[in-house]
Protein backbone atom coordinates (compact mmCIF):
# COMPACT_ATOMS: atom_id res chain seq x y z
CA UNK A 1 0.00 0.00 0.00
CA UNK A 2 1.44 3.40 -0.95
CA UNK A 3 1.34 6.96 0.85
CA UNK A 4 -2.11 7.83 -1.44
CA UNK A 5 -3.89 4.88 0.22
CA UNK A 6 -2.40 5.04 3.70
CA UNK A 7 -4.17 8.82 3.46
CA UNK A 8 -7.29 7.74 1.87
CA UNK A 9 -7.50 4.71 3.57
CA UNK A 10 -6.57 5.75 7.20
CA UNK A 11 -9.38 4.67 9.59
CA UNK A 12 -10.12 1.60 7.42
CA UNK A 13 -9.88 -2.32 8.88
CA UNK A 14 -6.89 -4.10 7.32
CA UNK A 15 -6.97 -7.64 8.29
CA UNK A 16 -4.07 -10.28 7.32
CA UNK A 17 -6.94 -12.13 5.71
CA UNK A 18 -10.41 -12.31 4.93
CA UNK A 19 -12.01 -14.53 7.49
CA UNK A 20 -12.89 -17.29 5.09
CA UNK A 21 -11.30 -17.52 1.56
CA UNK A 22 -14.04 -19.30 -0.34
CA UNK A 23 -15.98 -18.41 -3.50
CA UNK A 24 -19.01 -19.92 -3.23
CA UNK A 25 -20.83 -20.51 -6.98
CA UNK A 26 -23.87 -22.50 -5.32
CA UNK A 27 -25.65 -18.92 -4.41
CA UNK A 28 -23.06 -16.81 -5.31
CA UNK A 29 -20.66 -15.11 -2.43
CA UNK A 30 -17.01 -14.62 -2.22
CA UNK A 31 -15.34 -14.16 1.76
CA UNK A 32 -19.34 -14.38 2.52
CA UNK A 33 -19.96 -11.17 0.49
CA UNK A 34 -22.98 -11.10 -1.59
CA UNK A 35 -24.04 -9.90 -5.05
CA UNK A 36 -26.20 -6.59 -4.08
CA UNK A 37 -24.85 -6.07 -0.83
CA UNK A 38 -23.79 -2.50 0.39
CA UNK A 39 -20.16 -0.81 0.33
CA UNK A 40 -19.82 -0.62 3.87
CA UNK A 41 -20.03 -4.44 3.99
CA UNK A 42 -17.16 -4.85 1.81
CA UNK A 43 -14.97 -2.28 3.82
CA UNK A 44 -15.84 -4.38 7.16
CA UNK A 45 -15.37 -8.14 5.39
CA UNK A 46 -11.99 -7.02 3.29
CA UNK A 47 -10.89 -3.49 4.70
CA UNK A 48 -8.59 -1.00 2.80
CA UNK A 49 -8.45 -1.79 -1.23
CA UNK A 50 -4.41 -1.36 -2.34
CA UNK A 51 -5.18 0.45 -4.69
CA UNK A 52 -7.28 4.00 -4.06
CA UNK A 53 -7.09 4.90 -8.02
CA UNK A 54 -8.18 1.89 -9.35
CA UNK A 55 -11.28 2.03 -6.53
CA UNK A 56 -12.08 6.09 -7.11
CA UNK A 57 -12.07 5.81 -10.99
CA UNK A 58 -13.80 2.04 -11.67
CA UNK A 59 -15.12 0.99 -8.65
CA UNK A 60 -12.80 -1.73 -8.23
CA UNK A 61 -11.69 -2.66 -4.72
CA UNK A 62 -8.37 -4.97 -6.03
CA UNK A 63 -6.75 -6.88 -3.32
CA UNK A 64 -3.92 -8.61 -5.51
CA UNK A 65 -2.56 -10.14 -2.25
CA UNK A 66 -5.33 -12.70 -2.23
CA UNK A 67 -6.30 -12.68 -5.79
CA UNK A 68 -9.50 -11.47 -5.79
CA UNK A 69 -11.59 -8.05 -6.85
CA UNK A 70 -14.99 -6.70 -5.97
CA UNK A 71 -16.84 -4.01 -8.20
CA UNK A 72 -18.63 -1.85 -6.23
CA UNK A 73 -19.35 1.27 -8.65
CA UNK A 74 -20.32 4.42 -7.43
CA UNK A 75 -19.49 3.07 -3.97
CA UNK A 76 -22.88 2.07 -3.48
CA UNK A 77 -23.52 -2.25 -3.54
CA UNK A 78 -21.77 -4.85 -4.81
CA UNK A 79 -22.17 -5.52 -8.50
CA UNK A 80 -19.59 -8.38 -9.29
CA UNK A 81 -16.43 -10.63 -8.13
CA UNK A 82 -13.88 -11.74 -9.29
CA UNK A 83 -10.35 -14.46 -8.46
CA UNK A 84 -7.36 -14.85 -10.01
CA UNK A 85 -6.78 -18.65 -10.31
CA UNK A 86 -3.95 -19.47 -12.48
CA UNK A 87 -1.37 -16.67 -13.96
CA UNK A 88 -2.34 -13.98 -11.73
CA UNK A 89 0.41 -12.00 -13.24
CA UNK A 90 -1.87 -10.88 -15.75
CA UNK A 91 -4.12 -9.13 -13.20
CA UNK A 92 -7.74 -8.62 -12.56
CA UNK A 93 -7.33 -4.89 -13.22
CA UNK A 94 -6.30 -2.33 -15.55
CA UNK A 95 -2.97 -1.08 -13.33
CA UNK A 96 0.29 -3.10 -12.69
CA UNK A 97 -0.81 -4.52 -9.12
CA UNK A 98 1.30 -7.29 -7.72
CA UNK A 99 -1.28 -10.03 -8.21
CA UNK A 100 -1.28 -13.71 -6.79
CA UNK A 101 -3.73 -16.61 -7.14
CA UNK A 102 -6.90 -17.23 -5.11
CA UNK A 103 -5.94 -19.95 -2.46
CA UNK A 104 -9.15 -20.00 -1.38
CA UNK A 105 -12.00 -22.55 -1.94
CA UNK A 106 -14.58 -23.10 -4.47
CA UNK A 107 -17.81 -24.27 -3.38
CA UNK A 108 -19.45 -25.72 -6.65
CA UNK A 109 -23.13 -27.59 -6.46
CA UNK A 110 -20.77 -31.36 -6.43
CA UNK A 111 -18.81 -30.04 -3.76
CA UNK A 112 -15.78 -27.70 -2.19
CA UNK A 113 -12.95 -27.68 -4.16
CA UNK A 114 -9.45 -26.41 -3.77
CA UNK A 115 -8.85 -22.85 -6.20
CA UNK A 116 -5.19 -24.31 -7.47
CA UNK A 117 -6.93 -27.85 -8.52
CA UNK A 118 -9.99 -26.67 -10.37
CA UNK A 119 -9.98 -27.61 -14.18
CA UNK A 120 -12.91 -26.84 -17.01
CA UNK A 121 -14.25 -30.13 -16.16
CA UNK A 122 -15.20 -29.20 -12.97
CA UNK A 123 -17.02 -26.44 -14.16
CA UNK A 124 -18.78 -27.87 -16.85
CA UNK A 125 -19.85 -30.54 -14.46
CA UNK A 126 -21.45 -28.24 -12.24
CA UNK A 127 -23.31 -25.69 -14.55
CA UNK A 128 -23.45 -27.96 -17.76
CA UNK A 129 -24.18 -26.52 -20.70
CA UNK A 130 -22.59 -23.05 -21.44
CA UNK A 131 -24.64 -19.97 -22.19
CA UNK A 132 -22.00 -18.61 -24.21
CA UNK A 133 -18.18 -19.49 -25.24
CA UNK A 134 -15.90 -16.89 -27.30
CA UNK A 135 -12.47 -16.87 -28.33
CA UNK A 136 -10.36 -13.70 -26.98
CA UNK A 137 -6.85 -13.44 -27.87
CA UNK A 138 -5.98 -16.80 -27.80
CA UNK A 139 -8.06 -17.41 -24.44
CA UNK A 140 -11.58 -19.02 -24.15
CA UNK A 141 -14.46 -17.01 -22.42
CA UNK A 142 -17.38 -19.26 -21.12
CA UNK A 143 -20.46 -17.84 -19.74
CA UNK A 144 -23.03 -19.78 -17.42
CA UNK A 145 -26.29 -17.50 -17.28
CA UNK A 146 -27.76 -18.52 -14.03
CA UNK A 147 -31.55 -17.01 -12.27
CA UNK A 148 -30.07 -13.08 -11.29
CA UNK A 149 -26.30 -13.78 -11.98
CA UNK A 150 -23.56 -15.14 -14.43
CA UNK A 151 -20.57 -17.26 -14.41
CA UNK A 152 -17.97 -16.31 -16.30
CA UNK A 153 -14.55 -18.27 -16.69
CA UNK A 154 -11.72 -17.80 -18.51
CA UNK A 155 -9.29 -20.25 -20.04
CA UNK A 156 -5.75 -20.20 -21.51
CA UNK A 157 -5.15 -21.54 -24.37
CA UNK A 158 -3.25 -24.93 -22.64
CA UNK A 159 -7.00 -25.25 -20.59
CA UNK A 160 -5.77 -23.45 -17.27
CA UNK A 161 -8.32 -21.73 -15.92
CA UNK A 162 -7.24 -17.80 -15.23
CA UNK A 163 -9.73 -16.35 -13.41
CA UNK A 164 -13.79 -16.51 -12.39
CA UNK A 165 -16.11 -13.73 -11.99
CA UNK A 166 -19.22 -13.50 -11.07
CA UNK A 167 -21.88 -10.72 -11.74
CA UNK A 168 -24.82 -9.98 -11.32
CA UNK A 169 -27.50 -9.89 -14.12
CA UNK A 170 -30.79 -7.99 -13.22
Amino acid sequence: MGLMEALVFRGWPRPESPGKLVLDLTRPSLCGLRLAEPASRVREVLGAPASWREKKRRGCWAYPAWGLRVDVPGDQEVESFRVALQRPEQGLTVSRLPWRSFTGQLILPQGTLPASRVTRQDFEKAFSKPTEVDELLGDTLVTWERDQWLVEVAFHEDGAPLYVSVDRND
